[in-house]
């Protein structure tokens, strides 16, 4: 796992550097698109955005009781993933007592993009399969907060459910286990990182930010992972909080932040991150 480091001033005017490249990059294959020279850099299923007015299909998956993402995942919706944005986005809410959320396995096939904000659930094998495929098909996936552990029911889901307890080192590369007492306030800070996936989904976010919410225990990360952003607390060792990684070998792109605590989403920081991540995975999709 690579060491987690502060950003220098070098970092910073690289960032910025790259920055310049990138929005010249963007501009300069707009008008080549325009031409038809370059086809659409998204490809989820051959032809979807070649059809007139297609928007971006994002699916917000939410099962889990703590943290309210039942109401600030969809005014986040409501505000930048909307039809002006280019996005159609539907949100499918399960009540975490359940293990199940009805319409999950169509609306997966359906999405371009899957975030998951759910907790120790076992979800019928339909829609645990549809998942994997969505992943197989080289489809972004983002997970955020309790989504490292949102297949781990520890046993206790119903006859017939299904648990991907290895969703977390498998998928999202990290190694959930368990979170630091509520209280201390975590400082978010950026890790040093020169990747084209860092300086997409760290673009415009301002640091360093406070994050209330408890600090995740995630470490060790997988090998391959790209650590982006590291959480500190008085006293304990850093934790990564945010990172990205290519699943398979699809090379799906996966994005997961700890973060996502309530007051999170109050936080212009935590906004453009998600913002960020969800460019970054459907621009990377395949």
């Amino acid at each position: 796992m690579r060491s987690i480091q502060h950003n220098s001033d070098q970092f910073s005017f690289a960032r910025r550097f790259a920055s310049f490249g990138r929005r010249f990059f963007l501009i300069t294959s707009a008008l080549l698109c325009a031409f038809g020279i370059f086809a659409n850099p998204y490809n989820s299923d051959a032809d979807d955005f070649s059809e007139p007015g297609r928007l971006h299909r994002v699916l917000i998956l939410i099962a889990e009781p703590q943290y309210q993402t039942s109401s600030t995942l969809p005014e986040f919706a409501n505000r930048f993933w909307n039809a002006e944005q280019g996005f159609e986005t539907r949100i499918l809410q399960g009540d975490p007592g359940e293990h199940h959320i009805q319409g999950m396995e169509e609306g997966i096939r359906w999405a371009d993009a899957v975030l998951i904000s759910v907790r120790r659930q076992a979800f019928p094998a339909g829609a645990i399969e549809a998942l994997k495929s969505h992943l197989d098909a080289g489809k972004p996936v983002i997970g955020i907060r309790t989504a490292n552990h949102a297949f781990h029911a520890r046993g206790r889901g119903p006859d017939g459910g299904l648990e991907w307890a290895e969703f977390d080192p498998e998928v999202l590369g990290g190694s959930y286990h368990g979170h630091y007492a509520e209280g201390p306030l975590a400082k978010v800070e950026a890790i040093q990182s020169f990747t084209r996936e860092a300086e997409i989904i760290l673009e415009g976010v301002e640091f360093p930010f406070q994050s209330a919410g408890s600090l995740y225990k995630t470490q060790p990360l997988a090998a391959d992972t790209i650590p982006l952003l590291s959480g500190t607390i008085d006293g304990k060792p850093a934790e990564p909080v945010a990172w990205a990684r290519y699943y398979g070998s699809s090379h799906a792109p996966v994005f997961y932040t700890s973060l996502g605590f309530p007051s999170d989403f109050e936080q212009p920081g935590f906004q453009k991150l998600l913002i960020n991540a969800m460019f970054w995975g459907l621009e990377a999709g395949q």
